[in-house]
């Protein structure tokens, strides 16, 4: 390239070569070092133009030298645009300019070059070079002393500051030498480490430091204070790591550009390296450590982290430690310096604690500093010395907690100030004194300016409602000075969140109430210890009551000294009740017995306005605003000192639900007319406003407050909004830089499934961005202008290295103006080797931070695994200040919420059908009622509890009987409205039938007893039991149960589903294909439901109503293998698409084919981070429009360590909510084990309500089967069925009758069959060969053809299993013992092969069974040959020589003094070893025997082998009678 210049000259001479020559290498060279010093293109231009033009005006090839990447087209714009490099970039560029807008290839460089292409076409992007962007404000450098003064000034921080002074003392020693003109000494390398917590200021030392170093001269740099940068430029992995080969050399090289001539801040500087296998990681170090040395006189470097991890990471990176000249430890601060730094705060927000200006420093501090430094050290776990020895706390926070104390305490500040400055009070000031702000920016100061010496006696006073009761003082002063009941209940509010999410993660019930203890006696250090490192709920309760008495009615004086004013009064009445200044507040008051009368008319006015509304249209305690004013304006007086405490009380009452009057509840005589409510005359204008008059978000707040139970939660977003009007008071008041909303909304939502989180983040999401907490986005395409995006790790983590980033800086920006609502949060960082998750947690930490005024983030998921969550990245601890505990709904709550969705859907529940559905709730989802829930008897039900979803799944399956009843009923009578909108009880109770059903199959299948016909449990026939009794026998007994269930008499004879005439004709095409086979009744039944619930839709249209809500068809097929799964999955999917219950794809909609997905683990389950979500959104692409068939679902996740398998769980659990109209799941495989995978993850059970169970066949149905089966193929059966049915029985091992069988996953069942026919059919062809072919021949299956099909069983099943290695010799060989000398040790060992496997008796039960049955089939059988009837001999030989060996193993153990000399030595031993080992020897030969003789009951009852288990019998039961004297079990422990 550098020969260009000289070859575009045509009149060149050999003397003129030369000299071009030389100009061209001296001119690229200059290039090449402007580059490096990192000049700017049109420095390196004004150096290569003259001699460029001087050859040839119209080439540019010399300038191409800067030009090396395609990258160089759009970053270097006029530089690079006509170099050949770059033709492929203009030629897209040109083509993309043809069609209109602004093509996606401009950027900022190219609006001037590319005017008519770029600059007119994108006005936004190239404002600010055509003229039309705002001149940036210019930024002032401070001089080197004043920056001295400032790092002198910090709090703390002193071996820091010291350590800086020496830097400092070596950078003006090297500078003066220099002005000295002596030889220079050797250029120090400045790159630094900050090793510390969060919050501990390294980001601020940074700063000041790298400000004041480029201040002194220390390195090289041309950056202007005309230039709009900072000095200090702070980046992350993902601003160094690129995403593909090439890449993150470029970035690191760029962010080194960026920050040439001052500070390269890396934060978490130890997680740019992801694992082991990060290449990209690995290269990112490897270039910052090489211009980290090539830069060093430019630049300086500070890597900054937790000091483990950045010790570790430096230590593997050798090639830092020799660049790295200083390292910091940065301390967690102390108590006292905390507090000092909560005072510069509160400074630099204009707020103030007392109104001459003292501070927590002061001589006589305020009174809120007591609270603020308990505050301190509640959260932080400060030490009041450095160096106290106290246990590492990451998650402290330091300056960042104690910011969040402070925005919590504003928080309080705001309620309470609009709580007593009504808005109509503020908006009368406001006209009346018409406030101004004068100045601007910083300087912004109120005018008249502020003074607030004539409102100290108003502090923590009101409510007041118009200027007069304000005499004359500031009430702009209410938005300055922060009050001691601010801090104190935000404390409280602090220590009740913590105490309760610790209780919850242990199902502890919270027996204590915060807010009713003296916490002047608290020990805060004590309670740090118990709620933040031991965990310990019992222990903080305890440390709480201990520490502090339950003040009913008085409290003593030094616990009054908390009681100031009305407010504080009001939020805390059990501890203030009595105390002199809260006196006039609080009832009884002693303003008096004349105000008695008023207090019951008001009482009686908020119940006869309430008390026939639903719980959660009553408005709760704090939201009074309207009634007392109208009040006061009609009985002057002293009504305001307790109007809104009478209120409160009233609205709790009747939120309690129970009966009450105003005089129980007041503790006052109310006269009798007062308590009638049907004779009170409620006065016009006192209508009780649930929301402030006038703002802009009373509809979202009305629709938060529609919501069912949420109590505090509905609570915890009053007080944002108060929070955020407050400051726009403040603003209004006294300027725009005396905002308080510089705070994070970042939020976290804890809860189990259905409570409500998606829902509540959204309407929260609304209020806050219509507040203006964030920006509205500019799309008009949006609804209502808001964004919500919900995301989950497969949207966030990449699929290889540098692919993470990128994605959770994409979903950020794709959120802002709204809420990112990440659902199961925790899911992010999948064990502890999983780099991309924590790359993905890493970036969104700081995007979080970066733009926490552009988008709110909503963390969800459970307690107990996001708050370990949290303690495992402590970055999220400061950053999410806002945590709402969704609690699982009361029993009370639940019925309320069936209520209103059955109101919505125009459903109208008779009085017995009410209790039914209460009852339900109660039995499925094992809520508590709020009665256990106020006395701490109930800790809360199970995470598969299901709450709101399973509500949903009671009701729809409650409408589905209705849906039965209706269309049965109108075959026959003309349809009307009532018939299609109640809700019986016959219909709730059929949901009861199914839990009674599942319930005694359940306890049926346990004892081995055969189940009932649980087809016999409809609607009427539940309503004739008693049906507590019966669930409760259900649980226990198996046969009364069943007697139950018989002897009961249907209540009416109402159709079922069966009796309804389907009437379309490919519909019953598609159900005579379900009826064809053979069994079940239950998948046969449902099917019909579901056409019921489609005619229904009819019904109620033609009544004028709108069709139910869609239900969720998801489904669990659980049985052995061959028993119809996959055929009946696929019939279902074709019918539920005929009924429309599936909505199919647009592109698929006409088309006839069903949809029908089959996979397994490895479809979705992959090798590498990051591709699983990809591959289960890929298969449920797939299924769109159809069935899912998820075979083996359980095999999903392979042990309590398989984090891609559980990832794939939880991208499946969300894909099946939120696309559940557009295709259903079917979840197939073993019951145990899928019981056991959806009692692992409960997110399943409630979005699957469908469980069928698909029995092993019994003998007689398989027989059908098979003969199904030879019908279809055109084979007929012999005459004589007896060797077909020995041939079919033996293959399969089936059953005459289902309980008599033990379980056994190997029948194979249809399958079995199948390849029975098959085996019969090829003996046929043998039998048929070279015969005189004719249709008889052909189609007549012989005896012999079958007796051939159970030779060659017998052959393949039962000679091996009683073969060298087959299911009799594996018993013997795992029970057996020769030698009884060496038996100690034998039943040891064996004892601990039960233990290994919890089940192994009963798997070897069911082997010997099965081996007993199939040898006494083959030795009655007729007609077989003579090798298999020696495999039934040999067989029967070994079982009987095994019957004598156990037998004989068993006899001297229970009769002989083996056991009884154990038993001794454990009494009598002498050493606690000789103890230990007859005890262990002792249990292990007890477990043996039983485990022996349960294994000698399959052989039957024989005499012998009833004589030998009634002895052991009775020698265990001596055994366990003895008395040890000692604290052990015979039982394993």
């Amino acid at each position: 390239m550098k020969w260009m210049i000289c070859l575009t000259f045509k009149g060149w001479t050999p003397w003129t070569l030369r000299v071009c020559v030389l100009m061209a290498l001296w001119s690229f060279g200059k290039a090449s070092r402007s580059l490096g010093k990192g000049r700017t293109d049109q420095e390196e231009l004004s150096q290569l133009t003259p001699l460029h033009k001087e050859f040839n005006p119209k080439a540019t090839s010399a300038l191409c030298v800067l030009c090396k990447t395609k990258d160089s087209c759009s970053q270097r714009g006029l530089t690079c645009l006509e170099c050949p490099i770059c033709q492929s970039f203009m030629s897209t560029i040109t083509e993309e300019a043809k069609s209109s807008g602004c093509p996606s290839s401009c950027n900022k460089q190219l609006c001037a070059p590319l005017k008519e292409i770029c600059g007119d076409r994108c006005p936004k992007l190239c404002a600010r070079d055509l003229g039309k962007k705002k001149k940036s404000k210019k930024k002032v450098w401070k001089p080197a002393k004043d920056l001295l003064a400032e790092l002198e000034s910090l709090v703390g921080l002193g071996d820091v500051k010291d350590q800086m002074k020496e830097i400092i003392a070596q950078v003006d020693f090297n500078l003066q030498r220099a002005n000295l003109k002596l030889p220079d000494i050797g250029g120090q390398s400045l790159h630094m480490a900050f090793l510390g917590n969060p919050g501990t200021g390294k980001t601020v030392v940074a700063r000041i430091v790298g400000e004041l170093l480029v201040a002194m001269g220390a390195i090289r740099s041309n950056v202007t204070e005309s230039e709009d940068r900072d000095l200090v430029s702070e980046v992350s992995r993902p601003d160094l790591v690129g995403e593909h080969s090439g890449a993150t050399a470029l970035k690191v090289t760029k962010a080194f550009d960026d920050a040439d001539g001052g500070v390269l801040f890396i934060d978490e500087a130890y997680s740019i390296v992801q694992g082991d296998r990060d290449s990209f990681g690995r290269e990112a170090v490897d270039t910052i450590i090489k211009l980290m040395e090539d830069r060093r006189d430019r630049i300086i470097v500070i890597l900054a982290g937790y000091q483990k991890e950045m010790s570790d990471f430096v230590a593997a990176n050798p090639g830092f430690k020799s660049r790295i000249a200083f390292s910091f430890n940065f301390p967690d601060y102390t108590c006292p310096e905390l507090v000092k730094i909560a005072d510069r705060l509160m400074k630099k927000k204009n707020v103030a604690l007392t109104s001459d200006g003292s501070t927590c420093e002061s001589k006589n501090p305020p009174d809120s500093c007591p609270w603020l430094k308990n505050a301190i050290r509640l959260q932080t776990g400060c030490c009041e010395t450095t160096r106290c020895g106290k246990q590492e706390n990451r998650a402290n926070g330091n300056g960042r907690t104690v910011r969040n104390i402070l925005e919590a305490s504003y928080r309080k500040m705001s309620s309470r100030v609009l709580t007593s400055f009504t808005p109509q009070l503020l908006q009368e000031y406001d006209s009346r004194f018409k406030p101004k702000v004068i100045g601007e920016g910083d300087k912004e100061e109120p005018s008249p300016p502020l003074s607030c010496t004539g409102f100290d006696p108003l502090r923590d006073q009101g409510p007041f409602t118009s200027i007069k009761e304000t005499t004359k003082a500031d009430v702009r002063c209410a938005f300055y000075l922060l009050e001691s009941s601010d801090v104190q209940l935000s404390t409280t509010a602090a220590l009740d969140e913590k105490l309760r999410s610790v209780c919850q993660a242990t199902k502890t019930p919270v027996t204590v109430n915060v807010n009713e203890l003296s916490a002047d006696r608290f020990k805060w250090d004590d309670l740090h210890q118990k709620l933040y490192h031991e965990e310990d709920c019992k222990g903080v309760q305890a440390s709480l009551t201990g520490s502090s008495s339950f003040l009913q009615d008085t409290v003593d004086v030094a616990g009054c000294d908390a009681c100031t004013g009305h407010y504080i009064c009001k939020m805390r009445p059990s501890i203030c009740r009595g105390c002199p200044k809260c006196n006039e507040f609080l009832a009884p008051d002693g303003s008096g017995e004349e105000d008695s009368e008023n207090k019951c008319k008001v009482c009686a006015w908020v119940k006869q306005r309430y008390q026939n509304r639903p719980r959660h249209e009553i408005p709760m305690s704090y939201e009074d605003k309207e009634v007392c004013s109208a009040f006061e304006k009609r009985h002057p007086g002293d009504s305001g000192k307790w109007c809104k405490y009478i209120v409160g009380k009233a609205l709790r009452a009747l939120r309690s639900q129970e009966p009450w009057n105003c005089a129980a509840v007041l503790q006052l005589n109310c006269p009798a007319a007062i308590e009638n409510p049907n004779a009170l005359q409620v006065e016009s204008g006192m209508g009780l406003a649930m929301l402030r008059p006038g703002s802009k978000v009373d509809n979202l707040m009305k629709e938060l407050q529609d919501l069912v139970g949420l109590d505090s939660v509905k609570a915890g977003i009053s007080a944002l909004r108060d929070t955020v009007e407050f400051d726009m008071w403040r603003r209004r008041f006294l300027g725009e830089h005396w905002s308080l909303l510089g705070q994070n909304f970042h939020m976290r939502f804890l809860g189990n499934p259905g409570t409500g989180k998606t829902v509540v983040a959204r309407i929260v999401g609304k209020i806050l961005v219509e507040l203006g907490v964030v920006k509205k986005p500019e799309n008009p395409d949006l609804e209502d202008g808001f964004v919500f995006r919900e995301v989950s790790r497969a949207d966030l983590v990449g699929s290889y290295v540098g692919h993470t980033a990128p994605k959770v800086q994409k979903a950020v920006k794709s959120a802002f103006g709204g809420v990112l609502f990440i659902d199961e949060a925790y899911s992010l960082i999948q064990g502890e080797r999983d780099s991309f998750g924590q790359e993905a947690v890493d970036t969104l930490i700081k995007e979080i931070e970066d733009h926490r005024d552009k988008v709110i983030v909503i963390l969800a998921g459970y307690h107990k695994e996001m708050d370990t969550f949290f303690k495992s990245n402590p970055g999220f601890q400061s950053r999410v200040p806002f945590r709402f505990d969704f609690a699982d709904y009361s029993c009370e709550e639940l019925s309320e919420m069936s209520g209103m969705s059955l109101k919505k859907q125009n459903i109208t529940p008779t009085v017995e059908a009410k209790s039914w559905i209460s009852k339900m709730v109660g039995e499925k989802t094992g809520c508590c009622s709020e009665a256990q829930l106020e006395g701490g008897t109930c800790s809360g039900a199970t995470r598969d509890n299901g709450n709101g979803r399973a509500v949903r799944n009671i009701l729809e399956s409650a409408l589905r009987a209705m849906s039965v009843r209706a269309v049965f009923s109108s075959q026959s009578s003309p349809v009307s409205k009532k018939m299609v909108t109640e809700l019986v009880d016959s219909d709730v109770a059929f949901v009861g039938g199914e839990l009674l059903g599942e319930t005694v199959r359940s306890t049926c299948k346990l004892a081995g007893q055969a189940v009932p016909n649980l087809e016999l449990l409809t609607g009427p026939r539940v309503l004739a039991l008693d049906f507590d009794k019966a669930m409760s026998r259900a649980k226990r007994s198996c046969s009364k149960t069943t007697r139950m269930i018989l002897e009961a008499k249907p209540t009416s004879s109402l159709g079922s589903a069966a009796d309804i005439e389907i009437k379309d004709k490919e519909l019953k095409k598609v159900f005579a294909e379900l009826d064809e086979l053979i069994g079940l009744a239950s998948v046969k039944r449902a099917m019909r439901e579901f056409y019921a619930t489609v005619e229904f839709a009819n019904l109620r249209k033609k009544a004028g109503l709108q069709p139910l809500k869609s239900q969720s068809f998801h489904m669990r097929f659980l049985g052995n293998p061959g028993t119809g799964k996959t055929v009946v999955a696929r019939i279902v999917g074709k019918l539920l698409v005929a009924l429309g219950a599936i909505e199919k794809p647009a592109d698929t909609a006409d088309t006839n084919a069903t949809v029908f997905h089959e996979v397994s683990r490895s479809d979705l389950v992959a090798q590498y981070v990051g591709q699983t979500a990809t591959k289960v959104l890929d298969a449920v692409k797939k299924s769109l429009g159809g069935v899912l068939f998820l075979d083996e679902a359980y095999a999903l996740i392979q042990g309590s360590r398989d984090t891609f398998g559980q990832e794939a769980v939880d991208t499946l659990i969300k894909e099946m909510e939120d696309k559940r109209a557009h295709f259903i799941v079917i979840c197939a495989g073993y019951e145990k084990e899928m019981d056991d995978f959806f009692q692992s993850n409960p997110g399943f059970k409630s979005r699957v309500p469908f469980t069928f169970h698909f029995e092993d066949y019994t003998c007689p149905e398989l027989y059908d089967i098979g003969k199904l089966g030879l019908n279809k193929k055109e084979l007929t059966l012999p005459s004589d069925l007896s060797t077909y049915q020995d041939a079919l029985s033996f293959s399969t091992g089936c059953c005459e009758r289902l309980e008599e069988c033990t379980p056994d996953r190997a029948k194979g069942n249809g399958r079995a069959v199948r390849n029975a026919i098959e085996a019969a059919v090829r003996a046929m062809a043998t039998r048929v060969q070279g015969s005189e072919a004719s249709v008889k021949t052909y189609t007549e299956l012989k005896a012999e053809d079958f007796a051939v099909v159970t030779s060659q069983a017998v052959q393949q099943h039962l000679s091996v299993k009683c073969g060298q290695s087959g299911d009799l010799a594996t018993i013997r060989e795992f029970m057996l013992n020769e030698s009884l000398s060496e038996s100690y040790q034998f039943y040891y060992d064996f004892r601990q092969k039960i233990k290994s496997t919890p089940d192994k008796t009963q798997q070897l039960a069911a082997r010997l069974t099965s081996v007993l049955s199939e040898t006494n089939a083959v030795n009655n059988m007729r007609g077989l040959d003579e090798r298999s009837a020696k495999v039934g001999q040999k067989c029967k030989q070994q079982l009987k020589e095994m019957k004598k060996d156990t037998m004989k193993s068993l006899l001297p153990l229970c009769r002989s003094s083996t056991l009884d000399m154990l038993a001794e030595k454990v009494q009598t031993g002498k050493s606690e070893g000789e103890v230990e080992a007859a005890l262990t020897y002792l249990q292990a030969i007890m477990g043996g025997v039983e485990v022996m003789s349960e294994l000698l009951q399959c052989y039957g009852e024989h005499k012998a082998v009833t004589q030998v288990r009634k002895l052991c019998s009775l020698k265990l039961e001596q055994i366990r009678a003895m008395d040890f004297r000692m604290p052990f079990s015979l039982n394993d422990k």
